[in-house]
């Protein structure tokens, strides 16, 4: 990034619309070039290797911001069935936390690792021989993800705890049905294609049904009764 910025203040920025052996092609009042053609082929692999440079540079970044993120909110709650409050979130935060990062790290975690012209770029890493720690935040990114479905599972499973004790029928079932709602995401998740990479553990399924059959006798009747009490 450094150097990135470097060549943009010499005129030369990477990503611009003129190749570096183009912008250096320069005669004198001569007409003789101010740079041989050894030294405008030398500007040309330079710019090539920059450019994938940068890409091992901003990829580097994201993957890194996104674990930090995602680590802030697993040491935030560990276990949503405890009481949040010590870490400043409540479970509906942290099971919209969780969802948001699973849905956002595995979507950007398959346009680096699952993309053909991510693939070619990696091929021109190699080529390179640049140094890098992708591979490694990748995993690390995949299996901070892995942790986040039993964290989900877990407020889930504290939401519904929560909303059998509610006494208002009415409330009671407009908790029921946003629970449901959350349940139906997060179970969309486990199906999703860019979740392939992560192995789900048995129990967030074994969870997930049983917030499903704790829920489902408090949800919203399609039919009103006028005679139902209020409390129930």
């Amino acid at each position: 990034q450094e150097v990135s910025e470097q060549m943009s203040s010499l005129g030369v920025p990477l990503g611009g619309s003129e190749d570096w052996a183009d912008r250096l092609f320069i005669e004198d009042k001569r007409g003789a070039l101010l740079f041989s053609e050894e030294e405008l082929d030398l500007a040309e692999e330079a710019q090539k290797r920059m450019e994938v440079m940068y890409n091992v540079d901003s990829w580097t970044k994201q993957l890194s911001a996104r674990i930090l993120s995602g680590g802030t909110l697993l040491a935030g709650g560990v276990d949503a069935r405890r009481n949040s409050s010590q870490s400043g979130l409540t479970v509906e935060a942290i099971l919209e936390g969780a969802c948001k990062r699973l849905e956002d790290d595995m979507r950007y975690h398959a346009s680096v690792f699952a993309d053909a012209s991510s693939a070619r770029i990696f091929t021109q890493i190699e080529e390179h021989g640049l140094p890098n720690d992708l591979a490694q935040l990748g995993e690390t990114l995949t299996g901070q993800c892995a942790s986040m479905l039993p964290l989900a599972a877990s407020a889930l499973q504290a939401l519904a705890a929560s909303c059998a004790q509610l006494k208002l029928k009415a409330m009671r079932a407009a908790a029921a049905q946003k629970i449901k709602t959350s349940l139906e995401r997060l179970r969309h998740l486990l199906v999703a294609p860019q979740l392939k990479p992560i192995n789900v553990p048995a129990r967030v399924t074994t969870i997930l049904n049983e917030v499903a059959a704790a829920v489902e006798p408090m949800l919203p009747k399609d039919t009103a009764d006028s005679d139902d009490d209020e409390y129930y």
